[in-house]
């Protein structure tokens, strides 16, 4: 065991001699449950059980949502591990509320760990999202409480099917009356467990100096501690595949914490009940991954101009959400394909990250400016769905450009339904010349690789080409 850094913490009470926890942490799963963690923790746990030191394992947060294996369970598969590892308890990630709330609530009713919320509340019951402010356990007279924190911006999340008949607060009052509970509850040691990021980790050290620890993850490069008045702040690096050990030891001078990042020396053996989940969890993700969707008698290269790959996953987000154009920036093409077999694997690395499709309506007028803007001053080549344009040569005294939407004139009163993935929604300024706040557009629910593999189940890989001049783009 390497120790990264180990400092004396002064207990704000004072607690029994020589009585210590281990505190096992991780975080960032990414919805990617690795066997090989959690091996190690197993080991680990079942090593403090045999020696009698005892241990609370922990997961500090994104553990849901991120990986092929959760998108093709919807998070299922990582309440299936999570409740064979058992956890002693865990927090929320920003990230796992990419599911919709309705997902989120289906998988925490299906998990057996401890969820702590303190600062989550469900807005008609006045109670933590979780279930639990907190946790405490009694070691033989030492007794540990662990309250959970939450991003309190998860509130000004721009889904509102997310945190719908929910509300985030700034952590300090929740953890403020959670920790005169615990403390009544004769708690010597007091730990925040936090996905609130580094900055708001420091305000509650300081809103609150009663709590001994705070513990959050994913926000550094190394493992770091400091101390904000009497508070000290554990800030652990982002690792999905490593554990950190915080040996929490009282004594009669104050509590000292060391804290490591444990590796097996040898590898460890997943345990043999696990076993057969785990490989299912794989052989199903393979057979996803495997089955084949179509057959293409030419690649088709990811370009920075106008082809076939781009177009045809413009054409599955217009058709699939029912749009009047669709737009799919180059940008967003994460790999070609090959000529031959292409699997559902293939179209996932193309899409690249799972992601939300957003759709917002424009007049003729503006749909004209937006097209115009992609071949005057976009960042980008955007691929487009049904419309088409032709060349703009007014500044020379020539015909403006002639757009047609689903094979009309395009009318400059008339509105148009313009669907678009997150990619060109994250950089919508520079790609269309419409600021985010003025096109508005809303999220609907539907993830972009859903779309892509629902149009090429009805349509075939099949896409055309000259909807736009052959003179725009760019091959970089």
């Amino acid at each position: 065991m390497i120790s990264i850094f180990a400092c004396a913490l002064l207990a704000s009470v004072a607690g029994p001699a020589d009585k210590g926890v281990r505190l096992l942490v991780w975080s960032d799963l990414d919805g990617n449950p690795s066997p090989r963690l959690f091996a190690w923790v197993d080991s680990l746990r079942r090593e403090a059980d045999s020696s009698k030191h005892p241990l609370l394992a922990l997961d500090a947060g994104d553990a849901f949502f991120g990986s092929d294996l959760s998108f093709l369970t919807r998070g299922a598969s990582e309440v299936r591990v999570l409740n064979l590892v058992k956890p002693d308890a865990m927090i929320l990630g920003t990230d796992d509320f990419a599911w919709t709330r309705e997902r989120l609530d289906t998988l925490l009713a299906g998990l057996k760990v401890p969820v702590l919320t303190s600062n989550l509340r469900d807005d008609l019951a006045d109670s933590p999202y979780g279930k639990k402010d907190f946790s405490i356990w009694d070691f033989s007279g030492f007794k540990v409480g662990v309250i959970g924190v939450l991003d309190s911006d998860l509130a000004s999340s721009d889904r509102p099917s997310q945190i719908e008949n929910l509300r985030s607060e700034d952590p300090a009052n929740r953890v403020e009356t959670a920790l005169t509970d615990l403390r009544a509850k004769g708690a010597d040691v007091v730990v925040a467990l936090s996905d609130a990021g580094p900055d708001a980790n420091e305000q509650l050290a300081s809103a609150v100096p009663g709590l001994d620890l705070v513990v959050g993850s994913g926000y550094a490069a190394e493992d770091t501690l400091y101390r904000v008045g009497r508070t000290w702040i554990a800030r652990l690096a982002s690792d999905s595949d490593r554990v950190r050990s915080l040996d929490l030891e009282m004594s009669d001078s104050g509590l000292t914490v060391e804290v490591t990042a444990p590796g097996p020396h040898r590898p460890v053996p997943i345990p043999t009940a696990w076993k057969p989940v785990f490989d299912s969890l794989d052989a199903l993700l393979k057979t996803a991954r495997d089955s084949v969707v179509g057959t293409l008698r030419e690649p088709w290269p990811a370009t920075r101009k106008e082809g076939y790959l781009g177009n045809f996953l413009a054409d599955a987000i217009r058709e699939e959400s029912g749009s009047d154009i669709g737009l799919w920036p180059a940008s967003g093409i994460y790999a070609g394909l090959k000529k031959g077999k292409v699997t559902v694997g293939d179209l996932w690395k193309v899409t690249g990250p799972f992601s939300q499709v957003s759709q917002f309506s424009l007049p003729g007028s503006d749909v004209r400016r937006l097209i115009l803007h992609q071949f005057q001053r976009a960042s980008g080549f955007v691929f487009l769905s049904g419309a088409t344009c032709t060349v703009d040569s007014s500044a020379f005294g020539g015909p403006e450009s002639r757009i047609t939407v689903g094979g009309k004139p395009l009318q400059g009163g008339d509105y148009y339904k313009i669907a678009i993935p997150q990619s060109l929604r994250d950089d919508i300024y520079d790609l269309t010349g419409f600021s985010l706040a003025s096109a508005s557009p809303q999220y609907l629910e539907r993830w972009n690789r859903d779309l892509v593999l629902a149009h090429a189940a009805k349509a075939g890989l099949v896409a055309t080409t000259g909807r736009v001049p052959a003179m725009y783009g760019s091959t970089r």
